[in-house]
């Protein structure tokens, strides 16, 4: 792609303008592998990349690193909720004892209909 085509697709892809910028002149270098792993970098949020790997060598590592990055955050989503939904139960059961242990609640006041 031209240098325009390129600036003009990373724009339509919502990356920031400084984001594009780099990548497009790393492409313009003809390191065309630097600039997938900074367009890898910018879509992920990751700063590791260029330093760390030196760009992305074949479209089978962008898929490979992007289901990983993508199951690290599901993994972490699981380990979140399985901790919150542990401070759950030790609330309720601390709810139970400081309300008794019959768990009763208050559930107000429901319509009754009256014969005429």
């Amino acid at each position: 792609l031209h240098q325009d085509q390129l600036r003009a697709l990373l724009s339509r892809l919502g990356l920031k303008s400084g984001d594009s910028s780099a990548i497009v002149h790393k492409a313009s270098e003809h390191h065309y592998q630097v600039a997938c792993g900074m367009y890898f970098d910018a879509r992920h949020g990751t700063t590791y990349m260029e330093t760390d790997m030196g760009g992305i060598t074949h479209p089978n590592q962008y898929f490979d690193l992007s289901m990983q990055f993508y199951k690290d955050i599901h993994d972490k989503e699981k380990i979140a909720e399985a901790a919150v939904a542990g401070a759950g139960t030790q609330d309720t059961a601390g709810d139970a004892l400081t309300h008794g242990a019959t768990g009763s609640q208050d559930v107000g006041s429901a319509p009754v209909a009256m014969e005429a």
